[in-house]
């Protein structure tokens, strides 16, 4: 139970690492309001040094604020890991509150962080098999994220199935289970935004993914599934799937100025939150007599919510709210 983040701060030749055992879901707001109070609530955490970096299977949140670059990577949070056009929206205000600094979104999860800071990659990578298939789900149709394209004999299909990279790890059998899917030449896409994609082109051998979430190793993950074939990882851009497909596909992608409209508003709800662990009053409730001792890792906001009302109002008029 819990939302486990680690973050970095880069200042000169020290990296000191930190754990939240909440906040990976807000690091979309805590972030936000610019270096200080980034900094400020990084700082605020648990030091934990090179011993308390998370692997891959525990990590939902992470970021390195790297004072010497003016960088921030990083990645979490709820909506926007899942909707591209919502977190490219949302990078784009909070480069407003950041000045000069580069913001990144660290596609490669706590790996690409990892990285930045000369950690090995045994430190995150966790051997797994892939069990996931490319599927239809009946019960759940909303779960059918992702969007697949296949040119094959020169002709290009589209269709919409339940799966992600962890599909493709299962390697090129999984031709035959998409061959088999009902694709159709054009497609218009309802619900939200899918959240994977992959063009299959069995003429040239070549396969190109993207996907929403961040995930770690993914194009050498593929890449060893499909000897023969050329993986290319896309990181999030969808558009590059369209380009490749050269069909009629359309997607529900709002316009920039909504969508900043719709996180402010959400900000305004979220913007401050207590340092809690709502880990002790469900134990209270089950009369649970032990508890994981990190589960009280936890740290509020920094800042008022007063003054950050204030950012927002001032936002908000540039997007006449």
């Amino acid at each position: 139970m819990g939302q486990r983040a680690n973050l970095i701060i880069i200042r000169g030749s020290d990296a000191r690492v930190y754990y939240d055992h909440w906040c990976a879901n807000r690091l979309d707001v805590e972030l936000f309001w610019g270096p200080n109070k980034a900094e400020a609530f990084i700082q605020q955490l648990r030091p934990v040094g090179p011993e308390g970096w998370l692997d891959e299977v525990w990590c939902e949140g992470g970021a390195i604020l790297d004072a010497n670059t003016r960088t921030l990577t990083w990645f979490g949070g709820e909506d926007i890991e899942y909707d591209i056009p919502l977190r490219r929206a949302h990078l784009e205000l909070m480069r407003t509150q950041w000045g000069d600094w580069q913001i990144d979104w660290a596609h490669g999860g706590i790996l690409e962080l990892g990285a930045k800071v000369g950690a090995p990659a045994s430190m995150f990578l966790v051997a797994k098999t892939p069990e996931a298939w490319f599927e239809w789900n009946d019960a759940y149709p909303d779960d059918n994220n992702a969007l697949i394209t296949v040119r094959r004999n020169g002709i290009t299909l589209v269709s919409r199935m339940c799966g992600d990279e962890e599909a493709l790890q299962m390697g090129s059998s999984q031709l035959h289970r998409i061959f088999e899917f009902e694709m159709t030449p054009a497609l218009t896409w309802t619900g939200e935004m899918p959240t994977f994609g992959v063009h299959v082109d069995a003429d040239e051998k070549k396969l190109e993914f993207w996907s929403a979430r961040p995930t770690t190793a993914a194009e050498e993950r593929v890449a060893s599934a499909w000897p023969g074939w050329e993986v290319v990882w896309l990181r999030d851009a969808f558009e590059r799937q369209l380009e490749a497909a050269k069909i009629d596909i359309q997607l529900p992608v709002r316009d920039a100025a909504s969508l900043c409209r719709a996180i402010i508003e959400q900000l305004r709800h979220r913007c401050h939150r207590e340092g809690q662990n709502p880990a002790r009053e469900l134990a209270s409730r089950l009369n649970a007599t032990e508890l994981n001792p990190m589960t009280d890792e936890a740290r509020g906001s920094v800042g008022t919510e007063e003054e950050k009302l204030r950012t927002l109002d001032k936002l908000a008029g540039e997007f006449a709210l």
